[in-house]
């Protein structure tokens, strides 16, 4: 789950010059990844066709069972040469709910003969070229815009005889070249290099499954880019960190033949400065999944199973003990509209969560509760909880701002005007490092205090400028570090 040992997907077929068995000896906790090659003439006789490739897979469990690989047996058949058509004009054929109803059906039936004979082995999901139907080009919460996804179809088997994993390919470039918009800018790489979150959030919510994914081919297809080691690093870091991505290899060390399609992204052939690339990878820090690199720590009360929990007095006086996660589903959406940007949402999230860590250190209801359910302190009402705001609270999980590592107040009004205040103007308290005034791309008239982040420019961040939730905070808060506590 980190950069070492490194993941490794392989053909089997060439397993034995690329010393993956030897390569499993010597990193045994490295994730192996085996492709087995598909008849391109499948569907003629989908029946026999699964049948005798299920058959060749067995046939090789014995060679490969020692090094408990994840497998698959077919690949981007979802284009017109993967099933054996050279005419490119017939690429719309294999973009059709027809089509994909059949090949579902011939992949059923391939992983069932291959599990009746082999039941241990870990198959997992083929993967698309993406972008050609199969997730029907699904938006921020999951439905597709085309009104229905190849993995309609597919679905059923991901659950039944893949264990809930998928495989996909990733790449920011074509044969022209890298464009490095579709890794960095945050709304196109949704599209392509990180296209597979959209894919998980479409099986979460249409199909009721918590999938995790394998992605076994990545590539910005120009491995001589003066860049090429930042990109790799980047998107490595981007994917590793994610809990549900299980590996991610990249295409291509090296292509033998020189394959004009392959070339560009070979690492030995087009690399500026090989020995520089891998060292640079070699000398990362290990990459720490988001929710689970908890590094600071904070005395507060925790209830069952060390779930830290605080204390809200409620309107009618009483005093809810509430786990912290769940008391945000009922004060993001109270503070900011669902309907808002994610990523302005998750920012939201993420001020509560550390006004709430700070209201537990420093009760402002002592001795009863540490925070009530109005303006006072955060509004709270459980009526509004939303999937939306809910995905930006688990997206976020854990996470607070932090100054010199200590969970830092995160105060937040509805609109600052145009520029923020620092507390010392609003309240004439002692200025707080963090809570310097800062210029805001929202205008109009002040709303609220004005003080830390204000809620109608981390809108506008989001929806204008495609900015990230780490990025507003960091603007609103100066200095700040985002940390995951303990």
């Amino acid at each position: 789950m980190s950069w070492r040992p490194g993941a490794l997907t392989c053909f089997y077929d060439y397993l034995g010059p690329n010393q993956v068995l030897q390569y499993k000896a010597q990193q045994p906790d490295a994730p192996i990844i085996i492709r087995f090659q598909h008849p391109r003439n499948w569907g003629e006789n989908p029946v026999e066709s699964a049948r005798n490739l299920a058959n060749e897979v067995v046939s090789k469990w014995p060679d490969i069972r020692d090094i408990d690989p994840y497998v698959y047996f077919a690949n981007e058949v979802n284009l017109h040469y993967e099933n054996g058509d050279e005419g490119v004009g017939n690429q719309p054929r294999y973009e059709t709910s027809e089509f994909y109803l059949r090949y579902a059906d011939w992949v059923h039936l391939t992983a069932d003969a291959i599990k009746q004979q082999a039941p241990g082995m870990k198959l997992v999901c083929p993967p698309f070229a993406f972008g050609h139907g199969e997730d029907g080009a699904p938006d921020d919460d999951g439905n597709p815009k085309a009104g229905w996804a190849g993995y309609d179809y597919l679905a059923d088997t991901v659950r039944s005889h893949f264990d809930n994993i998928l495989t996909f390919h990733a790449y920011w470039g074509d044969y022209g070249g890298s464009v490095r918009e579709w890794l960095y800018d945050q709304e196109l790489s949704s599209w392509y290099a990180f296209r597979w979150r959209r894919v998980l959030r479409l099986f979460e919510r249409r199909y009721g499954i918590q999938a995790k994914v394998i992605i076994d081919e990545a590539g910005n297809m120009s491995a001589s880019d003066r860049d090429f080691t930042d990109q790799v690093i980047y998107h490595a870091t981007e994917c590793l960190r994610d809990e549900r991505v299980l590996a991610v290899t990249y295409f291509l060390w090296e292509d033998p033949t020189g394959s004009p399609g392959n070339v560009m992204n070979s690492w030995v052939q087009r690399c500026r400065d090989l020995d520089g690339h891998v060292a640079r990878l070699a000398a990362m820090e290990d990459i720490h999944i988001d929710g689970q690199d908890k590094d600071i720590h904070i005395d507060a009360q925790d209830g069952q199973d060390g779930v830290t929990t605080i204390r809200v007095l409620m309107g009618d006086g009483t005093v809810q003990v509430l786990e912290v996660e769940e008391y945000l589903r009922g004060v993001v959406p109270a503070e900011m509209p669902a309907s808002w940007p994610l990523e302005a949402l998750k920012a939201q999230a993420v001020a509560a969560r550390s006004y709430a860590y700070g209201a537990i250190r420093q009760p402002r209801h002592n001795p009863e509760a540490d925070v009530c359910t109005e303006q006072h302190c955060q509004v709270y009402n459980p009526g509004r909880i939303a999937p939306k705001t809910d995905r930006a609270i688990e997206a976020t999980w854990g996470q607070v701002i932090t100054v010199d590592g200590e969970v830092a107040g995160a105060y937040y009004s509805a609109n600052c005007g145009g520029r923020t205040r620092g507390n010392d103007e609003a309240w004439g308290t002692p200025r707080l490092a963090h809570l310097q005034p800062v210029d805001c791309v929202h205008g109009g008239e002040r709303d609220g205090h004005g003080v830390g982040m204000c809620q109608w420019g981390a809108h506008d961040m989001a929806e204008v400028y495609g900015a990230g939730y780490e990025s507003i905070l960091k603007h609103y808060y100066t200095g700040i570090e985002i940390k995951h506590l303990e």
